[in-house]
Order: C-alpha cells, then structure tokens, then sequence
C-alpha cells in the first residue's frame, strides 16, 4: 500500500472515531457530576467506561442517574393529562420521581426538543395503538411538545384522541386497541375476542407516517382473569382457549397486517411490556428507585412470544424494549395517589406511571431513535 494513502486512511478513520470517543467521554463526565457515589459505582458495574469506535450505543440498556434538571415539564404546564396519571394533583407530596434520568450504556442521549422533534417529523403524523400504558407514552409526548409550541386538540371518537402542531403540521395521534385485533360483545352480552380479525381497527391507522404499537396488559398469563367470554378463529369457538396462545395468534394477525399493507417508508415499532411494581400486599408505595445492580428483571413470557412473531415478521419492525428502563421504577407509578373510585392504602395502582415522569424517557429514546433514522 502506498505510505500516502495508508496514511490518509489512517487518519480517517481517526476523525471518524472522534465523535464517538467525545460523546462516550462527555457521557461519562457528565454522570460523573451528576451521580451519586453509589450510582458511580453501579455506572463503572455495567462497564459504561468501556467506549470506544466498536461500542454500539444500546439506548434501552442502562442506568437511572438523580439529576435535578428534570422534569422537561410540570403538571400544571399541562392541561391534557389524565387525572389518573396527575400524581401531584392526587395529592403525592414529594417530587423525586420526576427527578430521574435515563442514562443508556456506552453514549448519552439528546435531551428531549420540542422543535427538532417537530422539524423531523414535519408534515407527518405519528399513531399510537394500543392500551392504557400507551396513552401514558401519548401524553407524555403531547406535554413534551405543547410545553414549547401550541397544539390543537382535535376531537375524535372514544378513548382516541388527536393533537395537531400548526406550526409544523404534525399530527400526533392515539387509538385505543388494546388486543390490537378486534373484540365485540354480541346480543347476548357474550365479550368475544376475533383473533384472526384486524381490519375494522387498522383502517384507521394505515395511512401513518410513525407507528408505535403495544399489547400485553390486557392479555393475563392463564385463564380465569380474560377480558373476554369466547375466543373467535374463523368460525370456529373456543372457551378455554390459553389466553398466551390467543396471544399469538393475535400477535401473528397483527404482523401479517403490518407486512401485507404498510409503505415500506413507514416507520414501525413494537413496544416491549413496562413493567408492574406489585409487592405481596399488592402495594408500591416506594419512593425510591431499585438501584441494586444486581437486580435482573426476568423477561415476561410475553416478551417471549412477541419476540418470536417479530423474527418472523416480514416488515422490518423496530423492538422499542422499554421494559428493562421501567423494571427499576417502582417510585414511578401513581400508587395511592390516583382518582380511581376506591382509594386508600388498601387499593394502589402499580401498572400506569405518574406524569412527568417514566415515559417521558420512553419518548426521549423515541426522539433520539428518530434522529438517527
């Protein structure tokens, strides 16, 4: 090889590799300064010092580090949340929760903008479908965007909704499918599940430019606790169907929909199940996040089978796996703090998250995620 040119390469690909050595470099000294001695040390545990030009950054594995510069929004900034996600105006006195940030191994994040979320997806619109926890992710979003740039809601039927930044034409939307596939209750009252059955829901989200899909609370692990009376699959009727094997059947008329129907410009995600705090006494009425490095939250029999149909999903579908980022929250969630009917010590909810909150890191790795592609 002539000297000149091995040269030249050699030097390019050191430039190349400055970017990446700065922002492992800036990653770690700003953990440095804002973490305790304790989360120092759990940061140096993962081996988050070990950047160099082959370290991929690996967004949804990593640490919560206390910084005081959070929360990107305060409730009362935020006239669209649900009261059920409202912890403050529920009456929870302390505000460490809301002072948590997502760090990722090996590289940092952008923190959340308004505007370059917006110029990114101008023009666009971006469709949540899903349950409960992905309204949770909507509004987060919603509360994101309108704390900088006015949005208009738009109203739409039950349980969706509709946002639309006029200064950039962006439509941020969410539809209300928690199995995804289609559910009706018939004349005799009977809830049945069509596992086999998607059309009468996704003609209403096709023509989105982003989608972010999610279902797995409303799917229990056995019998006995089912959202519905009868599992439909073509004509035939089940009762005692495994709610895991309805599941994925679910899943897989899901991925032949995607597959057979989406522009291959659209943008797809699958987000992983975040995880319930639930203790034996049915309570999380901690103020404190897991910190033992040694925690391993185990993956959901859930997460099992999305990950199957996902490998076999033609359409190339982005795991958006948010699980092992919300395992270690448990402070997160409303708690007793909540405007559900029954209140008290004896009933909390340990399944949402307070707003500002945990899925406003959800929707940082999104906006990150996005810049990137």
């Amino acid at each position: 090889m002539d000297p000149v040119q091995g040269s030249r390469q050699s030097t390019t690909k050191m430039m190349t590799a400055i970017p990446t050595l700065l922002l492992c470099f800036l990653s770690l000294n700003h953990v440095s300064a804002q973490a305790t001695q304790k989360q120092i040390k759990d940061f140096e545990v993962h081996n988050r010092v070990d950047c160099d030009t082959e370290t991929n950054c690996s967004l949804f594995s990593g640490i919560w580090v206390h910084d005081p510069s959070y929360p990107l929004y305060e409730a009362l900034e935020c006239p669209y949340i649900s009261k059920e996600f409202d912890c403050k105006a529920n009456g929870r006195p302390d505000s460490d929760y809301q002072e948590w940030r997502w760090q990722p191994n090996g590289c940092d994040t952008p923190r959340f903008s308004a505007r370059g979320f917006l110029e990114k997806l101008k023009g666009k619109k971006l469709t949540f479908v899903g349950d409960s926890i992905t309204q949770n992710q909507f509004l987060s979003l919603v509360c994101l965007v309108s704390k900088e740039f006015p949005t208009t809601f738009v109203p739409t039927s039950s349980k969706n909704d509709k946002f639309i930044s006029t200064d950039y034409n962006v439509s941020i939307e969410l539809y209300w499918a928690p199995f995804l596939v289609e559910r009706e209750v018939n004349d005799e009252g009977e809830r049945i599940l069509h596992v086999d059955q998607i059309q009468n829901n996704s003609t209403r989200w096709k023509m989105a430019d982003v989608l972010i899909f999610e279902s797995s609370k409303w799917w229990p692990e056995t019998l006995g606790s089912q959202r519905w009376d009868i599992v439909m699959e073509g004509k035939q009727k089940y009762t005692d169907m495994k709610p895991l094997v309805a599941y994925k059947k679910a899943l897989t008329t899901w991925s032949q929909w995607v597959s057979s129907n989406l522009d291959p410009q659209t943008l797809v995600f699958f987000r992983g199940s975040s995880f319930g705090h639930y203790d034996s006494h049915k309570r999380c009425d901690s103020k404190e996040p897991i910190e033992d490095p040694s925690y391993d939250p185990q993956p959901t029999a859930h997460a099992a089978i999305l990950k199957e149909v996902l490998s076999t999903t033609e359409f190339p579908v982005k795991l958006f796996n948010i699980s092992h980022n919300s395992a270690f929250r448990r402070d997160g969630h409303p708690s007793i703090y909540t405007n559900l009917n029954v209140s008290g010590p004896e009933h909390q909810d340990c399944t949402h998250w307070c707003l500002p909150g945990v899925p406003d890191s959800w929707n940082q790795l999104l906006y990150a995620t996005l810049l990137s592609t």
